[in-house]
């Protein structure tokens, strides 16, 4: 990242990270979850430095969905998606209903309930990542980190994994922070959205706010027209050739 990078995460809503390959979306990401400390500065979650919150304090309040996640061999998608209750275990509180119950309502979000007993390794990469949105699920966070988890999966899919991102959002009060690379996507179901390019945001604000055609081309180089969205009333970019 570049020094000098300021931005600020709307609490209680779904923001998405947007910019073209190699911008720093996900060096961005891996800060905001302290897998990266900044130079310079500091990142801040409810006023407090992450510096300040122990490893398995900051995993009780916030959940990474990191890129290419790779599982242990042999470990079964129950195993894994049990990971996520982890942060909530210690010498004196064992495994519990609540946790067993969390891991099945993640399961069933993300329809992976009939995968329980595969090893993660047997399945395919679109199932492999609705097991790992599982796992962070399972964790129960208020905030959510996820670092382009649509990934492999198909539309309908993709679809699916948003929608369900939103409920949490509007619904259960979650701060969600996503990369994606789907413009309309990101249009349709963001609130906030931190465009990036070379290491620098560009652009911060709602869709509506800041997506037009002159941002596209200088953060893309791409020409397009966008127009509004028959269903959302969002913006919807169409590329020209």
């Amino acid at each position: 990242m570049t020094e000098g990078l300021s931005l600020h995460i709307p609490d209680h809503q779904f923001t998405v990270i947007l910019g073209p390959n190699g911008c720093g979306k996900s060096t961005l990401l891996r800060g905001l979850s302290k897998l990266l400390s900044p130079s310079k500065g500091q990142i801040c979650l409810d006023g407090k430095s992450l510096e300040q919150y122990p490893r398995k304090a900051l995993a009780k309040v916030l959940g990474l969905l990191p890129q290419s996640a790779i599982a242990p061999s042999g470990i079964t998608v129950h195993e894994l998606v049990a990971r996520g209750r982890f942060p909530h275990q210690s010498f004196l509180r064992r495994w519990t209903q609540a946790d067993e119950q969390a891991v099945n309502d993640a399961m069933q979000a993300t329809q992976t309930e009939a995968l329980r007993q595969q090893t993660v390794e047997s399945l395919s990469g679109g199932q492999r990542q609705r097991v790992w949105v599982a796992m962070v699920l399972a964790q129960q966070t208020p905030y959510l980190l996820l670092d382009e988890p649509t990934t492999y999966l198909d539309i309908a899919h993709q679809i699916e994994l948003l929608e369900l991102f939103r409920t949490l959002n509007r619904q259960k009060n979650r701060t969600i922070v996503a990369v994606l690379h789907d413009l309309n996507h990101a249009c349709r179901y963001a609130d906030h959205l931190i465009v990036m390019k070379s290491g620098a945001v560009i652009a911060q604000g709602a869709p509506k706010a800041i997506m037009n055609e002159t941002l596209i081309r200088q953060v893309y180089g791409l020409n397009s027209v966008i127009i509004d969205d028959p269903l959302t009333h969002t913006p919807l970019i169409i590329p020209k050739p």
